[in-house]
């Protein structure tokens, strides 16, 4: 199978000349319709408004399809509550090319709140843009 394009219709048909094994065809054409789903996130963690995300651990974005790693960092922010941005590095791996993990160096301050916002800057390996940028919060244990 090839990529399939984000936000497309496809139609698939089979006509009665489609033979089986057993040499039996179908009796009627059969045709199914459907639409592909936009490049987006599927998960994320820590979810938005825990409230006892450990301090150290880091955070993990997931998409349903590989992403293009140049485009990660300039479409993530970390913030504090009082706006300051997060410093750490991002966690990326071939193995796994539909995800990234962020992990904020030094650790989080505990029992602090954070944001996180993924822009629609991020894009996947064919070049199609995030759908819908995320935001989400949360706080670190105290």
């Amino acid at each position: 199978a090839t990529t399939w394009t984000p936000e497309a219709t496809y139609t698939v048909r089979f006509d009665t000349t489609l033979t089986a094994e057993g040499g039996g065809r179908l009796r009627e054409v059969f045709t199914s319709t459907f639409r592909t789903a936009p490049f987006k996130i599927i998960q994320y963690s820590p979810p938005d408004g825990i409230v006892n995300h450990p301090a150290d651990y880091p955070l993990w974005i997931y998409f349903n399809d590989d992403i293009d790693t140049t485009t990660v960092r300039a479409s993530f922010a970390m913030r504090d509550s009082a706006g300051g941005s997060i410093a750490g590095h991002f966690l990326l791996s071939p193995q796994y090319p539909a995800q990234f993990g962020f992990l904020p160096e030094p650790a989080l301050v505990r029992g602090a709140f954070y944001s996180v916002t993924i822009s629609d800057a991020l894009r996947s390996v064919h070049g199609y843009q995030l759908k819908a940028p995320l935001t989400f919060s949360f706080r670190t244990a105290p």
